[in-house]
C-alpha cells in the first residue's frame, strides 16, 4: 500500500511540474507519514548521510573543471581542431560540431556542459552558412549525449557512489560505447548534409606548418582526459583526486597558459558551478532518502519477482530494461534515477547472469538518452535557448538522432564485448 501512495503521490507532484528534488523528498516524507516503520527522522538522517561519501566529490569536481573548460578560447581551440580534421567535406561544420562534442566530452562529463559549450558556437556558425535553423539546433543537442558516455563521467561517478563500483572500470567501459555513439551521429549527419545539399568547405587543407600550430594549441586541452583516466587506472591517484587535479590543470590553463580569465571571472565561474553543484547534491540526497524507502518496501525483491515472471531469458529481460529505462530517463534526471535504480537493477543483473560492468553502461546510455527527450529533456531546453527556436522545433529535429541512438543502446545491449573490452584489457 505504501508503494502505491508513494507512487501515486510522486507522479501527480511530477506532471504538475514540480522540480524533481522536491517531487522526490516529498514522496518520501508522504511515505513516513502513512508507514509507521518509516519514521521522518529516518529520512532526514538519509538526506545527510546520502552525500557524506567522499566520492561524490569526484562528481562536484569535474562539473567545476568542465565549467572552468567550457569558457574562453578553450572549446574554440578544440573546434579549430575538429574542424581540420573533418571540415573539408559537405556538411563539413555540422561534423566539426559533432567531434567537438566527442573531444569535449573528455573534459567536461556533463551533457549540458558539452551542449553549452559547443552549441553555443557552432549553432550560430551553421545558421550562417545556410543550414536550416532546426538542424543547427538539434545537432548539438543530439551530439551532447556523448558528453556522460565518454570518461570523465559525472553520471558514472554517482553510479559507482550507488553501487561500490570501479570508477575507473566504468570510465573504461564507456569508451568505445561513447565513440560509437559519436559515429552513428556523424554518419546520419553525412547521409542529411547529402540529401539536403548542405554547404560544403572548400578551402584546400591548410600547411603542415599551420596544422602543427592549430595542433600545438589543442593538445594541451585533449591531453586532459589522458591525465584524468590515465591516473585512475594506473593508481597514481583516487576519481576524487583526479577530479582535483582536473581542476587544477584547467586553472593552469586558463590563468597561466591561455591567460584569458581574470581573478572576477574565476570568481564568477565558481559560484556558477557551485550552485550547479548544490542542484545536484540536493537531487542526491532526496534520491537516497528514496531509494532507502524503497528498500525497506523489499521494492528489489518486488522487481526481481515481476521480471521473472514475464521472463527467464537474459535477451528478453535485456529488451525489458531498455524499454523501462528509456521511459525512466523521459521523466527523471539521470542523476537521480541512478540513485534510485541502481541498487535495485544490480540484483536482476546477476539473476539473469549480466556481467556488473555491462549493466551499467546500458543503464547510463538510456537515461542519458533521456535528457534529450521529451516531456523532461534538460538539454532540449537548453537547445532551444542556444538555437532561439521554439522547443517543439528542437524535438522535431532531435527524434531522428533519438532513434539512431536507440539503434546503437541496442547495438550495445546484444554485444557486450563492446563495454566490456577495454576493461578486460586492463584486468577490471
Amino acid at each position: 500500500m505504501t508503494l502505491i501512495i508513494l507512487a501515486v503521490v510522486f507522479i501527480i507532484f511530477l506532471f504538475v511540474g514540480t522540480p524533481v528534488s522536491f517531487v522526490i523528498g516529498i514522496s518520501s516524507m508522504t511515505a513516513s507519514f502513512v508507514d509507521k516503520g518509516i519514521p521522518p527522522s529516518a529520512i532526514t538522517t538519509k538526506l545527510v548521510t546520502g552525500i557524506d561519501t567522499f566520492p561524490i566529490m569526484a562528481g562536484a569536481f569535474f562539473i567545476l573543471a568542465g565549467e572552468l573548460m567550457s569558457n574562453g578560447s578553450i572549446t574554440k581551440r578544440l573546434i579549430d581542431f575538429s574542424k581540420i580534421i573533418i571540415g573539408r567535406i559537405r556538411g563539413g561544420t555540422a561534423q566539426t560540431s559533432v567531434l567537438a562534442s566527442v573531444f569535449f566530452a573528455g573534459i567536461s562529463g556533463a551533457a549540458v556542459a558539452d551542449l553549452a559549450a559547443v552549441g553555443s558556437i557552432l549553432t550560430p556558425a551553421m545558421k550562417k552558412e545556410g543550414y536550416d535553423d532546426t538542424f543547427s539546433t538539434s545537432l548539438p543537442v543530439a551530439a551532447s549525449i556523448v558528453g556522460p558516455i565518454i570518461p570523465p563521467s559525472v553520471i558514472m561517478v554517482f553510479y559507482a557512489m550507488a553501487t561500490n563500483s570501479s570508477i575507473g572500470a566504468l570510465f573504461l567501459a564507456g569508451i568505445v560505447p561513447g565513440i560509437l555513439m559519436g559515429l552513428a551521429i556523424m554518419a546520419y549527419t553525412m547521409y542529411l548534409s547529402i540529401k539536403r545539399k548542405y554547404p560544403r568547405n572548400d578551402e584546400p587543407f591548410p600547411g603542415i606548418l599551420q596544422f602543427l600550430v592549430i595542433f600545438r594549441k589543442a593538445i594541451l586541452v585533449l591531453f586532459m582526459p589522458l591525465i584524468i583516466v590515465g591516473g585512475v587506472l594506473s593508481g597514481v591517484f583516487t576519481a576524487t583526486e583526479s577530479g582535483n587535479i582536473a581542476v587544477i590543470y584547467a586553472l593552469f590553463l586558463s590563468l597561466i597558459v591561455y591567460r584569458e580569465y581574470t581573478f572576477k571571472q574565476i570568481y564568477r565561474i565558481f559560484v556558477g558551478s557551485a550552485v550547479t553543484i548544490s542542484i545536484a547534491l540536493l537531487v542526491i540526497s532526496t534520491a537516497s532518502s528514496l531509494a532507502w524507502i524503497l528498500a525497506v518496501e523489499q521494492l528489489p525483491q518486488r522487481a526481481l519477482s515481476i521480471f521473472t515472471g514475464i521472463t527467464d531469458t537474459p535477451l528478453y529481460f535485456l529488451i525489458l530494461l531498455n524499454i523501462v529505462l528509456l521511459i525512466v530517463g523521459m521523466f527523471l534526471d539521470p542523476g537521480a534515477a541512478v540513485i534510485l535504480l541502481a541498487p535495485m537493477l544490480l540484483p536482476l543483473g546477476e539473476y539473469f547472469m549480466i556481467d556488473p560492468l555491462h549493466l551499467a553502461i546500458i543503464v547510463i546510455l538510456n537515461l542519458t538518452i533521456g535528457l534529450i527527450t521529451p516531456p523532461v529533456g534538460v538539454c532540449l531546453y537548453v537547445g532551444s535557448s542556444i538555437g532561439k527556436i521554439p522547443i517543439e522545433k528542437v524535438v522535431k529535429g532531435v527524434l531522428p538522432f533519438v532513434f539512431i541512438e536507440i539503434l546503437v543502446l541496442l547495438f550495445i545491449t546484444f554485444i557486450p564485448q563492446i563495454s566490456l573490452f577495454l576493461p578486460r584489457l586492463f584486468g577490471f
